[in-house]
């Protein structure tokens, strides 16, 4: 994030890892290294914002990557370094430690790895029209696992519709069942709407169009059907720590959900949940690209350091982090004197944010969590 008048700041979740609960159901994980193998190569399946359907490789004894794009056939290969509080002479300290960075046609794109369960990158995917790619461990098998995957979800849909003048697209949807009731809305209006959660398919009729979808389970992915097409999805349970990836297809985009805890509902915010340092990948939609760490103090006081390899922005901002009312969600309000805002979704250990200028328009996202 460039221009940061505090602007890396956030970053939010999109992919929400966490540590995978004890009875999370995964086949021989070979997404792990605990010492007895020589080589740990990490294997996930996902999504990148264009909608591209994109596989990850990442070999974390020889730091080395594979990306397949399967929609193009097209394979992106390399070395990364991880990222130590070596990194710029040391002048600041660990705060950039544990991103992936990686150096390919002069230049330089991040990663990071949550828990070896989930990935968010910036670096090539075989498409220069994707952003950000995102995947689950495919290692994972949620086959009978509905009763875990139910429960309501913060989903934002990212795709090239935001480069054509077209608001963007945010929402909230409720698994029940195989289905996914929900309701979408522009611009600011989950803060300004009244959503009632858990949604139903009677009280999904929100500003904007239904979200509704029917899905089934095929060991690591989902297939998942409005009706008259079908989509390829992937989920990652860890309780609270979930995330729902939808694949619309090329050119239609994806959605990325973050689930909520509904219990916030009852008991009110859990602040202290949030307090700590989070590493990110991010986009801007000037075409910027970059990775960092922001710090939330106690009192909701976002500290941003922010790098795209060559450079680093410090800032902190004046103002705390605001809750909207539902679930995981705040927001920083007018972060740079302008009317500029900043929301952020927080599921469990991971994080994703986007920010909208004074006008209401999209202008960046990321995504990351706490890496130790």
């Amino acid at each position: 994030m460039k221009n940061l008048t505090l602007k890396a700041i956030i970053i939010a979740s999109v992919v929400s890892l966490g540590s995978c609960s004890e009875d999370e159901a995964v086949k021989p994980d070979t997404n792990n290294n605990n010492g007895n193998n020589s080589t740990s190569i990490n294997k996930y399946s996902g999504s990148a914002s264009y909608g591209d359907l994109v596989t990850f490789s990442i070999d974390k004894s020889n730091n080395t990557y594979t990306l397949n794009n399967e929609t193009f056939a097209n394979t992106e290969s390399g070395s990364f370094e991880v990222l130590s509080d070596t990194v710029f002479g040391g002048v600041y300290g660990n705060i950039f430690e544990g991103i992936y960075q990686v150096v390919a046609n002069n230049d330089t794109f991040f990663a990071v790895e949550l828990d070896d369960k989930i990935i968010a990158a910036n670096f090539p995917s075989g498409n220069s029209n994707n952003d950000i790619s995102f995947g689950v461990s495919s290692e994972i098998d949620n086959s009978g696992r509905q009763s875990e995957i139910a429960g309501s979800y913060f989903y934002t849909k990212l795709g090239p519709y935001l480069n054509q003048g077209y608001p963007m697209e945010w929402g909230i949807f409720t698994a029940e069942g195989d289905s996914l009731f929900g309701t979408w809305v522009d611009e600011k209006a989950p803060v300004d709407t009244g959503f009632y959660i858990p949604l139903t398919s009677q009280n999904n009729d929100s500003s904007g169009t239904g979200f509704n979808y029917v899905y089934s389970i095929n060991n690591d992915r989902l297939v998942v059907s409005d009706g008259s097409s079908t989509a390829t999805g992937y989920v990652y349970i860890g309780g609270n720590t979930s995330v729902f990836l939808i694949d619309l297809g090329t050119g239609a985009g994806s959605v990325f959900a973050y689930k909520m805890d509904e219990s916030w509902l009852v008991n009110g915010p859990d602040d202290a949940s949030i307090v700590g340092d989070y590493k990110y990948v991010d986009f801007e939609t000037d075409g910027t690209k970059g990775a960092g760490n922001f710090n939330i103090s106690s009192s909701g006081i976002i500290t941003a350091s922010w790098t795209d390899g060559n450079s680093v922005e410090i800032n902190q901002a004046s103002n705390p982090l605001v809750y909207t009312g539902y679930p995981n969600l705040y927001i920083l309000e007018d972060y740079d004197g302008a009317g500029s805002d900043i929301y952020v979704i927080f599921a469990g250990d991971a994080v994703m944010y986007f920010d909208f200028d004074g006008a209401g328009t999209f202008t960046g996202y990321g995504t990351g969590g706490k890496l130790g």
